[in-house]
């Protein structure tokens, strides 16, 4: 005989069934509802221990303080923990329910076509990537976070992952979702409804780690499969996301104290505006708020207009330690130039003029020619820099 001979039965001569291609999806989504439990939880922490009490939206400082990601902690403070926390946190209410929305449209679909090992592993993956092209994009002052890096990645992964289904209905309406999703979440907008500038390095990020690593599936993912394979790749990616996350976690509790003063600022609507509302208000806002560096300035002004130099030197002082270690990601240059070019012409007021060229010494490395009617002018003028 030629070709495949079959018994009654549809069993070949040598016992091996011309079975159908295994069912592409099944199972229940478990591992995603799992997910947006632990971002849920991680959304009531950041509630309860805010900055500013209990509250729905959340400060910079409060995500800053909860392990938000910032490129001068990451690289500056060596605070790489950030990476892993940033995308379990959300800046409001509606932040979480977009992604959670987004989470569990594209999770149940997808954790049922690659199984659970590697949806969790293209989670991390996709987070991870966010990250990192949050961080190489960003402004290093910005601070992000958010699971949209990882979600994009899903998104991402779905699209390509769609083609191990079969031809027809079933492909195109996966295909339908990830685009339906993914494709809007790339285009740049300046903020979404809630008025929250969206972060792009992550969705971007996000969806080119994802889909790269589900591109590297779907290439030795053999159509006689119902999972990919390598599932020892996909276990240890997904163990170790979780225990960076968990070691990520432990981090920022311990460090969360030091951000504590970042959370008992002046508020906008509080600051007073010109030198006789601070001479008026300056005593009374210092009292209330003593760990903002902005309350011992206005002070220190006021008490340089009352001509009692010494007292304005001891709060100028106290300003700059508290001020600096948190310059490079929440109060900036200007306040650091305000306090020490105040600081210097006060010291040279006192006759202490060695003091005031070290106070003055870093306005004049930053400027080579400074800006007219500014703190560094002024500092030149005095010929602090010569």
């Amino acid at each position: 005989m030629t070709g495949a001979e079959l018994s009654p039965n549809g069993v070949e001569p040598n016992g091996v069934e011309d079975a159908p291609r295994p069912a592409p999806m099944s199972g229940r989504p478990w591992l995603t509802w799992a997910i947006l439990a632990v971002v849920v939880g991680a959304f009531l922490l950041e509630v309860l221990f805010s900055l500013e009490g209990p509250k729905l939206d959340f400060s910079v400082p409060t995500l800053i303080a909860m392990g938000g990601l910032n490129r001068s902690l990451v690289f500056d403070g060596g605070q790489w923990y950030r990476l892993f926390t940033a995308p379990l946190l959300h800046a409001n209410a509606i932040h979480i329910l977009l992604n959670g929305v987004v989470l569990i449209l594209v999770g149940r679909v997808l954790e049922r076509l690659v199984g659970p090992l590697w949806f969790l592993a293209l989670y991390v993956i996709g987070g991870l990537g966010g990250a990192l092209m949050s961080l190489a994009l960003n402004d290093p002052t910005l601070t992000s976070v958010g699971a949209s890096g990882a979600i994009m990645g899903l998104c991402a992964a779905i699209l390509v992952a769609a083609f191990h289904l079969p031809e027809g209905q079933a492909r195109k309406r996966v295909l339908s979702l990830g685009a339906r999703v993914l494709i809007p979440s790339l285009i740049p907008v300046a903020t979404n409804g809630s008025g929250m500038q969206v972060d792009y390095g992550a969705h971007l990020g996000g969806a080119l780690a994802g889909g790269a690593a589900a591109g590297l599936l779907l290439a030795v993912w053999g159509e006689e499969r119902r999972l990919p394979p390598w599932k020892p790749a996909a276990a240890t990616i997904a163990a170790l996301g979780v225990l960076l996350s968990v070691a990520a976690g432990a981090r920022a509790v311990v460090i969360y104290p030091a951000f504590a003063p970042l959370g008992r600022l002046i508020p906008e609507s509080e600051m007073p505006h010109g030198t006789a509302e601070i001479e008026k208000r300056a005593a009374g806002l210092l009292a209330r708020y003593p760990d903002d560096p902005r309350a011992h300035l206005q002070q220190a002004i006021a008490l340089v207009m009352a001509q009692e130099a010494l007292r304005a030197e001891k709060e100028l002082r106290i300003g700059l330690a508290l001020a600096e270690p948190h310059e490079t990601y929440y109060w900036g240059w200007p306040l650091i130039e305000s306090l020490r070019g105040l600081l210097a012409l006060d010291l040279l007021d006192l006759d202490r003029e060695a003091e005031a060229r070290e106070v003055a010494a870093r306005i004049c490395r930053a400027y080579a020619s400074p800006p007219a009617a500014s703190m560094a002018q002024v500092i030149f003028d005095k010929h602090l820099c010569e």
